[in-house]
């Protein structure tokens, strides 16, 4: 599929006796570096929703930065941006540093300091108040003074209805059947389950109860 750049569409158990969804596999070709295998050949398995788990978010038009927010910020970046760009080998682990410390003072029968510990891991203030400082407190002044920054986006929901509980998943119910408690599962629960099975939900509890322990013992 790789030399043609095509991908398949195949259904796809999750797990043994769980149900099937669509799902694309993708190939993925072999890299090789220097020191050897760097990408291993094979598929990669992305499962894709169904219809009814694709959702929508309202999108409400929203007022933009002003330029001269715009520009300022741009600026703080700009003077925040590492030169020489970001080397790990630059930052060391400060749980390692502290560590290897007290082995050194150990071996050498000294004391150690933790004090003296430097982690370049924490964010030098002093340099950046020096760099930024007055662009942000210029930047904070503007979006403070435009009427637009106290606007919600998205106004906040306010409902008074009880959330309906989430259906339980296979996994659950079936641990309720590994120990044998289906029965102290709701008629809901029960329903809601074997309708996802495509089995009848119409009965008593005693027999919804059955019937799920049917499928089980038959999808073991």
């Amino acid at each position: 599929m790789a030399p043609k750049n095509k991908i398949a569409l195949a259904l796809f158990f999750p797990r043994r006796g769980s149900s099937p969804c669509f799902a694309m596999l993708v190939p993925q070709v072999e890299e090789v570096n220097e020191q050897g295998q760097d990408v291993p050949p094979g598929l990669n398995v992305i499962t894709l929703p169904f219809v009814d788990e694709i959702h929508v978010p309202p999108i409400n038009p929203s007022k933009g930065a002003e330029d001269d927010e715009v520009n300022l910020a741009i600026a703080m970046i700009k003077k925040m941006t590492l030169r020489e760009g970001y080397d790990p080998d630059n930052y060391l682990n400060p749980s390692l540093g502290v560590y290897y410390g007290i082995l050194q003072a150990t071996a050498l029968e000294e004391e150690f300091d933790i004090e003296t510990f430097k982690d370049t891991t924490r964010p030098d203030y002093k340099t950046i108040h020096e760099r930024v400082g007055k662009l942000m407190a210029d930047w904070k002044t503007a979006i403070n003074s435009n009427p637009a920054s106290e606007e919600y986006v998205v106004e906040p929901a306010r409902s008074t209805s009880k959330r309906k509980a989430a259906p339980m998943g296979e996994m659950q119910v079936r641990d309720r059947y590994n120990d044998g408690r289906l029965d102290k599962l709701t008629v809901d629960e029960l329903k809601s389950f074997l309708k996802s099975k495509a089995l009848p939900i119409t009965g008593r509890k005693a027999e919804l109860v059955d019937r799920v322990d049917q499928w089980f013992t038959t999808h073991s």
